[in-house]
C-alpha cells in the first residue's frame, strides 16, 4: 500500500492580499547607507517595517476586509482550529498593541493572514510578544500545529526568515543591551566617523518612533 500523500495548503495569493503585500513592500526603510564611507542601497531583507506606517496601512475595515474576504485557501489554513476563525474574536485586538500589529503585518506578508486568530486566543494582546521572540518550538508546536507537516514547516521558515523586518527593538534607555543574532535594528542611516584598534566608530541616525531616550535632535530621524 502506498504511503499517504503529505497534505498540503496553498498560500493565499488572491488580489486583495497581493495589494497589501505590495503596501508593506512600499513601506520599508531604509533605502541606503553610508555605513562605508559613500552611499549604497540596503538590501530588502535589511529593510524594516515601521510600525507607525504599518498603523495606516492596516485600519480596522483594512483588518476586518482581509480577515473576512472569501478565499478558499485562507479557510484551509484554518483546519482543525475553528476557534481561531475571526468571527470567534474580537479583531480590533490586532491593533491593540504594536506586537499583534506586528504579528497581522507579518501574516499577512506570508499570506496567512487568517492565523493571527490562533495567536489572538492563546494570549492577552498586551502580553502577546513581538515576532522575534517566537522560536520555532513555538510555532511548530503550538500556533501553527493544526497545518499539515509540509505547509508547517514552510511557513515556519518563512516567519523566523522575515520575523526581524516586523519587531525591530526600542531603545528605551543607555544601557548596554545583547541582541539575539539577526535582529534589525531601527537605523535610517549609518555614518563611518572613524576607527581605532578594537574596531569603527560609525554615528546612527535612528528611526524616531523607536527611539524613547533623551538624544540630540540630530541623531533621530523621522519619516
Amino acid at each position: 500500500m502506498p504511503p499517504a500523500p503529505n497534505r498540503h495548503t496553498r498560500d493565499c495569493h488572491g488580489d486583495l492580499i497581493n495589494l497589501y503585500r505590495d503596501r508593506i513592500y512600499d513601506s520599508a526603510v531604509p533605502d541606503e547607507t553610508r555605513a562605508s564611507g559613500k552611499r549604497e542601497p540596503v538590501e530588502l531583507r535589511k529593510k524594516f517595517y515601521p510600525i507607525e506606517v504599518l498603523r495606516q496601512i492596516f485600519a480596522i475595515d483594512d483588518v476586518k476586509t482581509i480577515l473576512f474576504h472569501n478565499c478558499k485557501d485562507c479557510q484551509e489554513h484554518l483546519v482543525d482550529n475553528k476557534p481561531a476563525h475571526p468571527s470567534q474574536y474580537d479583531v480590533g485586538k490586532i491593533l491593540q498593541t504594536d506586537a499583534t500589529l506586528s504579528l497581522f503585518a507579518l501574516l499577512v506578508f506570508l499570506r496567512h493572514p487568517l492565523l493571527i486568530g490562533t495567536f489572538i486566543i492563546s494570549f492577552d494582546p498586551n502580553s502577546l510578544p513581538l515576532p522575534r521572540y517566537l522560536s520555532t518550538y513555538d510555532l511548530m508546536d503550538r500556533y501553527f500545529s493544526h497545518l499539515p507537516p509540509r505547509s508547517r514547516e514552510q511557513l515556519v521558515s518563512a516567519f523566523q526568515e522575515y520575523k526581524w523586518q516586523f519587531s525591530v527593538p526600542t531603545f528605551t534607555d543607555g544601557s548596554f543591551q545583547r541582541y539575539e543574532q539577526g535582529t534589525i535594528l531601527p537605523f535610517l542611516d549609518e555614518v563611518s566617523i572613524g576607527s581605532g584598534g578594537y574596531g569603527r566608530v560609525s554615528r546612527v541616525y535612528v528611526h524616531s518612533y523607536y527611539c524613547k531616550i533623551p538624544v540630540a535632535s540630530s541623531l533621530v530621524r523621522s519619516l
